[in-house]
């Protein structure tokens, strides 16, 4: 289970980073935070 999360947010953080990250913190506490559903 830890494992799916942790790729979920992988990708998540890679989005971000194409996109330009101006917003990568919010963006990262926004997926961390789903993940932290998921569990």
């Amino acid at each position: 289970m830890l494992y799916i999360v942790h790729l979920i947010t992988l990708n998540n953080y890679k989005k971000v980073v194409v996109k330009g990250g101006s917003n990568l913190r919010i963006e990262l506490l926004k997926s961390f935070k789903l993940s932290l559903k998921v569990i």
